[in-house]
């Protein structure tokens, strides 16, 4: 499939579903974006010292992981 003949082919819809076709080209577009690979990250594997980690991982516990229903 080239591009003309995409073109060609949405020049045969009618203007709803050509709102379709850009709404899931811009999605594809979106996902190609988002995130990092994995692999990327490797370089930063073991940066934080194991006392922050313990720390952090307290913090997250006492602090996201309840749900105050009079908060809301």
């Amino acid at each position: 499939m080239n591009e003309l003949e995409i073109y060609n082919s949405i020049n045969q819809l009618d203007a709803s579903q050509k709102k379709q076709v850009l709404d899931y080209v811009h999605s594809l577009i979106s996902e190609k974006k988002r995130g990092t690979q994995g692999k990327d990250l490797l370089r930063f594997a073991g940066i934080i010292q194991k006392e922050d980690i313990e720390i952090i991982s307290r913090a997250i516990e006492q602090d996201c992981e309840s749900i105050n229903l009079n908060e809301w």
